[in-house]
């Protein structure tokens, strides 16, 4: 779903979760104010297959399979040489490990994720800093079951100004899962939907910054639909205004 056909200066486009048909979207509906600004549909339609193709092994433990097309995007982006530098940015309640692992010496991907620790699927401690030329290329932030959006926002804050003194990247993504609202049964987080806005509107600042506004968000966990719902909107109106 491209947010831009009907925003045309808003520079965002929101991915759902839909294996098969999410990275040919890519590489036809994501624009800039009305240009095609990642991929011709030829171009982009023969790199989506090669990765899909190549898709069953990326899989990593998780509940999410999202990793996995976060993993795939990064790729096919910076493979095609219209991304040189990505940040990703995971707020999912659990850790990224298929992301981290996938990236982890890659020092054009820039990792950092938020999720509740210790928790399920048992990484993300701040110990894990990349290997080879990607150390210091990955930035855990473990958070105790109980955090709050201010916890949240506080670590977000010092993080990105953090990660900003040493990398600038060109395009955004964020792996945008919503279980650690308040009110999803699985974890222990206790995330409003002002908090996961005032997320957004921290990582959108850094993306004007540095790359000329250019977020891609994926939506990924979330397990009480109303939270989800609720916290989503927020989310989409944030990069809307943003």
């Amino acid at each position: 779903m491209s947010l831009n056909q009907n925003f045309p200066k808003v520079r965002i486009t929101l991915i759902l979760e839909n294996e098969s048909k999410l990275l040919k979207l890519l590489a036809t509906s994501v624009r800039n104010e009305n240009q095609e600004v990642f991929v011709n549909k030829e171009k982009g339609e023969s790199l989506v297959k090669e990765f899909l193709d190549d898709i069953s092994i990326r899989y990593e433990i998780g509940p999410s399979k999202m990793n996995t097309v976060i993993n795939t995007i990064s790729d096919l982006l910076i493979s095609i040489e219209l991304a040189e530098k990505v940040l990703i940015v995971d707020w999912d309640v659990h850790h990224g490990n298929g992301t981290q692992h996938i990236f982890e010496g890659d020092p054009s991907v820039f990792y950092y994720s938020l999720h509740q620790y210790p928790y399920y699927p048992g990484s993300g401690s701040e110990t894990e800093k990349g290997i080879g030329e990607g150390i210091d290329f990955t930035l855990n932030r473990p958070l105790r079951a109980g955090a709050t959006d201010k916890s949240y926002i506080d670590a977000i804050e010092h993080d990105l100004e953090k990660i900003e003194k040493n990398f600038k990247a060109d395009l955004i993504l964020i792996s945008a899962g919503f279980d650690a609202h308040r009110d999803d049964p699985l974890a222990g987080m206790l995330v409003s939907e002002d908090g996961f806005w005032k997320f957004t509107e921290l990582v959108s600042r850094y993306a004007w910054r540095h790359a000329d506004g250019r977020i891609l968000s994926v939506l990924e966990g979330g397990y009480n639909l109303r939270a989800l719902t609720d916290s989503t909107l927020a989310h989409i109106d944030c990069l809307l205004k943003h």
